[in-house]
């Protein structure tokens, strides 16, 4: 069972196709679409295709010459009424449409998940930004304390520093991780939100395939979350002075 595939002019039945009139629902080669589009009653019909191999726009069964209605969940293919009762009676079925309809809302979750990316990308950063001026102000209290008890404060000073560079720089580069992990995800979504456009422009008896490729894939990847708890605590001004041995 297959897609049987239009290769001429619906038109002059002489010439190969090269594009598919939306208006008119038949193929047309270029000559004839140049005459299409010369007459005044057709000269705004809008062509899908250029000289490419397009598919035909309503999907129907080779052996029925009839309309794929359903999905056979057994065989995991489009079926036309007349296939029901044949190769696939008593098979599970569902309704074709319907599987689009549900793959389609299943791939909706894209969008969120590239909002919940790029809003922890946001929050990362601007964690990133009062992380570095948390480190400062230790810093600068540090170097205070220092110039009070002159040069026998210099050394601990220097040795105080140190150890905050650190103990810190793995708390820095945790963050940094996860900032990195959710870029990917942002990416990896946005792609697959272009891969979605595409497919749901195929015939239905293709798209199914596909959408639930892609849809095993959008399964396969998440944001990873920023707890309030982590964003407040390792970049609390007090956790810093914490990590000090004084």
């Amino acid at each position: 069972m297959a897609q049987s595939a239009v290769k001429m002019c619906d038109i002059c039945v002489s010439a190969p196709r090269s594009c598919y009139c939306l208006s008119c629902e038949q193929n047309f080669c270029e000559h004839c679409k140049a005459l299409h589009k010369r007459q005044k009653i057709s000269m705004d019909h809008q062509f899908e295709g250029s000289c490419e191999e397009l598919r035909d726009v309503k999907s129907r069964c080779e052996d029925h010459n009839e309309n794929f209605i359903y999905i056979c969940t057994n065989c995991d293919m489009p079926v036309c009424r007349h296939c029901v009762t044949e190769k696939h009676n008593g098979h599970k079925l569902s309704a074709l449409e319907d599987s689009i309809h549900f793959l389609k809302e299943k791939l909706a979750a894209i969008d969120l998940t590239i909002g919940e990316a790029s809003q922890y990308v946001t929050d990362i950063d601007r964690g990133l930004k009062f992380y570095d001026r948390s480190i400062e102000s230790v810093k600068r209290a540090i170097r205070n304390e220092g110039d009070k008890v002159k040069a026998l404060v210099d050394r601990y000073i220097d040795q105080q520093i140190d150890n905050l560079k650190q103990r810190t720089k793995s708390e820095k580069e945790k963050l940094k991780k996860i900032r990195t992990d959710n870029k990917i995800v942002f990416e990896k979504a946005n792609a697959m939100k272009d891969r979605k456009t595409k497919i749901i422009k195929q015939q239905n008896d293709t798209m199914t395939g596909d959408l639930k490729s892609l849809a095993v894939e959008v399964d396969g990847i998440q944001p990873v979350p920023i707890s309030v708890f982590l964003l407040s605590i390792t970049l609390s001004h007090q956790y810093l002075k914490k990590l000090l041995p004084l």
